[in-house]
């Protein structure tokens, strides 16, 4: 699972990196450099029209077709609207990312507590405690909980259960660790 979000959250990170860093850093500048071009043409457009109708050209005036200034205008506001709207939600994408690959994380650490506990409680001397589903007490024989989730997730602090800091690519969560019982498997949360 943690392969597949990894996977995953790699191939959209850089596809979105680049677009992220070409429209956010320099968004001004292309909105700028476009709103000059587009004025320019049509600065050029309406002095020539404005030339052949003086030019007695007047079959320009029966056969109209294009936009004006105005609609063009009204056009580029929009698209400026439209653009302070979104580029913001994917400033964020980065940070929502690495957060969805916590909580990923969080899902798998639960799962692998599960199976550990069924395997402990199936066994034939049954469940020992805790302790001997995390490795924290010697006990001979079955698994123990593997905390290693893969090369972008640390534990800064040591490993589980001791530690509950998870990190991912420099966002470090807290999490929480409810001890397995002999009903229940221990259960990872955030706070």
């Amino acid at each position: 699972m943690a392969l597949f979000v990894h996977v995953y959250y790699a191939k959209s990170r850089q596809i979105w990196h680049l677009f992220i860093t070409i429209i956010v850093k320099h968004w001004f500048t292309i909105f700028w450099r476009l709103f000059w071009i587009i004025i320019n043409f049509l600065y050029r457009a309406y002095t020539e029209r404005k030339g052949a109708i003086i030019m007695k050209n007047r079959k320009i005036l029966q056969n109209q077709e294009g936009f004006t200034l105005v609609e063009i205008i009204a056009v580029l506001i929009i698209l400026g609207i439209l653009a302070a709207v979104a580029v913001p939600r994917y400033i964020d994408l980065e940070a929502n990312a690495k957060q969805r690959a916590i909580d990923a994380a969080v899902s798998e650490l639960n799962g692998r507590e599960s199976l550990t506990w069924a395997d402990h409680k199936i066994s034939s001397s049954g469940y020992q405690g805790d302790g001997a589903i995390t490795g924290a007490s010697a006990y001979g024989g079955l698994r123990t909980v593997d905390y290693s989730l893969g090369g972008e997730y640390s534990w800064p602090n040591g490993l589980p259960p001791a530690a509950t800091d998870l990190e991912f690519k420099g966002v470090v969560a807290g999490l929480q660790r409810a001890p397995s019982t002999t009903s229940q498997p221990a259960v990872w949360s955030r706070p």
